[in-house]
């Protein structure tokens, strides 16, 4: 947990938009959860940005892009 802690504080890790197989921009995400808390159907801002709607799901409840988000589980 340490070196995961300090890898991120020294921006070293590969999350979010630096990850090569992430389909989504920090700015898409954001988005996503301000549609998704708005009361926005998760089906539809899936479609729209080409993902699962689990993904909208998770974004939304916090277990992806949490610290992005700063939205908590």
């Amino acid at each position: 947990m340490e070196n995961m802690a300090d890898m991120i504080a020294h921006g070293r890790s590969q999350r979010g938009e630096k990850c090569v197989t992430s389909k989504l921009t920090e700015s898409q995400v954001l988005e996503i959860f301000r549609r998704a808390h708005a009361g926005e159907r998760q089906p539809k801002i899936a479609d729209e940005f080409g993902i699962a709607q689990t993904l909208v799901s998770m974004i939304k409840l916090g277990k992806r892009w949490r610290w992005l988000t700063g939205h908590s589980v």
